[in-house]
Order: structure tokens, then C-alpha cells, then sequence
């Protein structure tokens, strides 16, 4: 038997005074930070954005059928924040294997015996993982902007034409689309118990999202104002056709979204056997 199953085995909760929320929020982003595996997928989230968008904005002559200085500028910062969507693919198994991996060596069983108030545990990881996933998205817009800035400057034009007329609004939404997906993969970890659970649920709602209108005009019309994804595009400006829903029914959504993840993994998580 291995000293891992040994410690989830006899683990017993911890006597005295609960910590403060914020140090066990403290010791979750610890408990992500030292983990080499998950420290690198953050380095690699927040790289992506730009590295993204770099390729991004060199095939606009494939993409849009038009060279970077004849894109507008516009055009060329929405397509720059397309990074942000593979920053998200990371953050979301970031946040899976944060949750996940407890599961999987047992660590789960320690974590309830220092903090046996499982409604708090919960809280805690969440809170950490959305303060990471933050992060992948605050720092990968600045990364991003600068790139469509660069691209915007190297064709004559004005850095600053980026900031104009909806850009910080479009940058400003992009950064919860990897906080968003983000807690959903955690939520959904906690839930199904596993990594892959958290992964493959989180990417499954994302791709479904993206395509639910190629079933139909009748299908988009209803389905598409529901999904998470139009709530992420109202509220960033970018929305379009059924997906525009205006920034408040966005939010709404958004908050649907959460609330019913957390409610499914706070149930199956508050299970004794959990």
C-alpha cells in the first residue's frame, strides 16, 4: 500500500479555529504554483494569447482575403483576441488538473481533513483557480493588445487606434472568457471527480456553443441566445445575429452558467463519500 493511500486513509480532521478564507485561497494557489506540471501550463496559457495572435494577424491573407494594412482595425484586433480562446483551451486544463489530480492521488482526503468544512473547501479552490485563470486572461489581453497595436503600427497606422471606439470594451470582456471556462472545468471536476471529466465537459459546452447554429436557422435562433458563449460575445460587443443578446442578458447568462455548475458540484462534492 503506498503512503499516499495510507494518508487518505487515516486522515482525520484537524482540530482548532478554521484558517481565514483567505489564507486557504493563499494555499490553493500555492498548491498550483508548485506544481511543475501545472505552473508550466500557466506559462503556456498566458503565451499562447500572443503567439495566437501573431499567427493570427500573418494569415489575414488567408483568412480575410486581404493583406494586415488593407484590415481594418478593427477586424484586426478581433482577430488578434482569437489568442484569447487558445489561452482558454489552456486555462481549462489548468484548472482540471488543479481539481482532478487531488482525485487521482488521493490528496482529495488530506485536503477534507485540514479544512473539513467541505462547502469552504470548495469556495477556496474556486475562488484560487478563478484568480489564476484571471490572470491567464488579464495578462494575455495586455500581450494581445500589443501585438494588434504592433500589427496596427507596422502598417502607418496609429498604436492607438486599437483603443478607439469599442476596442476596451472588446478587450475587457476577452478577459473572462478564460475565467469563465475556467471555474466550469472546475466545477465539473468536482462534480465527475476527475480531470477528464472537467476537460472534455468544459470543451464540449465551448464547441457547442461555437456551433450550434450550422443545425438550422429555427435551432440558432433558439438555442444560440443560451449558450455561454453568447453571453461572453454580448457583453465583449462582439455579438452578432442570434448571439446578440445585449451586455445585460449576457451577464445573466453567464450567471446561469455558474450558478448551475456550482450547484451540481457542490452537491456531489458535500457527499461524505466525495
Amino acid at each position: 500500500m503506498s503512503t499516499m493511500t495510507d494518508i487518505s486513509r487515516h486522515a482525520e480532521p484537524t482540530e482548532g479555529p478554521p484558517a481565514p478564507f483567505r489564507e486557504l485561497v493563499r494555499a490553493e494557489i500555492g498548491k498550483i504554483l508548485t506544481q511543475r506540471s501545472q505552473c508550466w501550463l500557466f506559462v503556456v496559457a498566458v503565451l499562447l494569447a500572443p503567439l495566437s495572435a501573431i499567427v493570427f494577424c500573418i494569415s489575414l491573407s488567408v483568412t480575410q482575403g486581404q493583406t494586415l494594412a488593407q484590415t481594418a482595425t478593427g477586424d484586426v484586433l478581433t482577430a488578434s483576441l482569437l489568442g484569447i480562446d487558445a489561452a482558454t483551451i489552456a486555462a481549462i486544463v489548468l484548472a482540471a488538473i488543479a481539481v482532478g489530480s487531488e482525485y487521482s492521488t488521493g490528496m482529495i482526503a488530506q485536503s477534507i481533513a485540514v479544512t473539513p468544512d467541505r462547502s469552504r473547501l470548495l469556495h477556496a479552490k474556486t475562488a484560487a483557480i478563478a484568480l489564476m485563470t484571471g490572470a491567464i486572461g488579464v495578462i494575455g489581453v495586455i500581450l494581445v493588445a500589443l501585438v494588434a497595436g504592433g500589427a496596427i503600427a507596422s502598417t502607418g497606422r496609429d498604436f492607438g487606434e486599437i483603443f478607439a471606439s469599442s476596442g476596451p470594451r472588446l478587450l475587457a470582456g476577452s478577459i473572462l472568457m478564460p475565467i469563465f471556462y475556467g471555474t466550469l472545468a472546475a466545477f465539473l471536476a468536482f462534480a465527475l471527480r476527475r480531470t477528464s471529466g472537467g476537460i472534455l465537459g468544459s470543451v464540449a459546452v465551448l464547441v457547442l456553443s461555437a456551433i450550434v447554429g450550422w443545425f438550422g436557422s429555427d435551432i440558432d435562433r433558439i438555442l444560440t441566445p443560451l449558450t455561454p458563449l453568447a453571453g461572453l460575445h454580448s457583453i465583449s460587443g462582439i455579438a452578432g445575429g442570434a448571439e446578440d443578446i445585449g451586455p445585460l442578458a449576457g451577464a445573466v447568462t453567464i450567471l446561469v452558467w455558474s450558478a448551475l455548475a456550482y450547484i451540481l458540484a457542490r452537491s456531489r462534492f458535500t457527499r461524505k463519500d466525495a
